[in-house]
């Protein structure tokens, strides 16, 4: 008899036989919501009770809340204090919000974009499988132009599970591969934040290298940005979102935090002098080096490259250092190219610079990984482990 016929999982702990039960969340607990205070009264905001949103819904424990209300506001509104560990699921929200959970161990109250799911079941092999349900319930939206998810939709959502002993052992497991992720992400954190305390301290010139006798390079001076960068003509490099492929021969690159927007076959598209421009997004903000031929999907990428003769990858760094700060979904360009740089004018330094912040990039992009192999290994597990 195959695992789906019996109703297990592929991968479970030993000790453990039985199949698993196919039941309804509303058989597993309870579900409400929350609401909001009147935004207008003042004495209903700034007091001391969390209050939670969709936006602080991550898919991780939520340790502290970003909005706080009174006694008055709580007691005048729909908000509903939670006092029992629960589990929020975002039903409203942009991008990849809706659908998404997260385990609320601290007393706190929603707002009404929140399910508030509790459960006598074991809330951390809950947490996970709804974790692992996420496509399934944002299919499970209400039709509209405003797609959301409702407590009667939730409500009705099967899922299998088994006895709460295994359920336990399970949600453990998990648990311990979480903390294992956070460790890692925290670790990249610190590398990234490591790299930014010394941008600051190279660019104000509070550090500096040294030339080969032990003396400071010459003075830098301000330069303004269009007389350091200037762009590149790219629209025979580019291509539409649509004509990105999952796998193919060239790496295509648009604006997205993502190194890679996935592959194209057209060779005549790619950049064959990718060493010696920048990709800019636009809309994004993002700064990103690509060290292999590449062609551009979508949208909003500018390229960049010297236009005094610095060195392209300390001008790489340069950027980092002295980009805007995204002001949403405009075009930040525009306010770039009439920024002011703090530069070197000497390749030696230039050269030791961005050396220097490449192995920094290099242990990031180390830590990354690694961090981006045990999230594919959980994702894993959780296909295997759960019905």
């Amino acid at each position: 008899m195959t695992n789906d016929m019996k109703n297990v999982p592929e991968l479970r702990f030993p000790e453990f036989e039985d199949g698993w039960k196919l039941v309804h969340l509303n058989d597993l607990g309870n579900f409400t919501s929350g609401g909001t205070p009147l935004k207008t009264k003042k004495s209903y905001w700034n007091g001391d009770i969390p209050w939670l949103t969709t936006s602080d819904i991550n898919g991780k424990k939520i340790h502290k809340a970003s909005n706080y209300i009174t006694q008055e506001g709580l007691e005048n509104s729909s908000a509903k204090l939670v006092y029992k560990e629960s589990i929020l699921i975002a039903m409203y929200g942009q991008g990849k919000t809706r659908g998404m959970s997260s385990i609320l161990n601290f007393e706190a109250a929603t707002n009404q974009a929140c399910a508030i799911f509790q459960t006598n079941n074991d809330i951390k092999f809950m947490h996970q499988f709804l974790r692992k349900d996420y496509n399934k319930l944002r299919s499970l939206s209400n039709d509209g132009s405003q797609k959301n998810l409702s407590l009667t939709l939730l409500k009705n959502h099967q899922i299998s599970v088994p006895k709460l002993e295994e359920q336990q052992k399970v949600g453990d497991f998990f648990s311990k591969l979480d903390r294992q992720i956070e460790l890692e992400e925290q670790k990249l954190k610190k590398l990234e934040e490591q790299k930014k305390g010394y941008m600051q301290k190279i660019f104000s010139q509070e550090l500096r290298f040294k030339d080969e006798n032990g003396n400071n390079y010459s003075e830098w001076e301000y330069k303004n940005f269009l007389e350091i960068f200037k762009l590149v003509p790219s629209k025979n490099h580019q291509i539409k979102s649509s004509e990105v492929v999952e796998n193919g021969i060239i790496p295509v690159v648009d604006q997205g935090k993502d190194i890679f927007l996935g592959y194209s076959n057209e060779k005549g598209k790619a950049i064959e002098d990718f060493d010696n421009v920048i990709v800019y997004g636009d809309h994004t903000t993002i700064v990103k080096y690509i060290k292999e031929p590449f062609i551009i999907g979508g949208d909003g990428v500018k390229l960049l490259t010297s236009n005094d003769g610095s060195l392209i990858h300390y001008l790489y760094i340069l950027l980092q250092h002295f980009n805007v700060n995204p002001e949403g979904y405009k075009r930040h360009y525009s306010i770039l190219k009439t920024k002011k740089m703090n530069i070197s004018n000497t390749k030696e330094e230039q050269e030791e610079i961005g050396n220097f912040f490449e192995k920094q990039d290099n242990l990031i992009e180390k830590q990354s990984d690694k961090v981006d192999l045990l999230k594919d290994r959980k994702k894993g597990f959780l296909q295997k482990m759960f019905v």
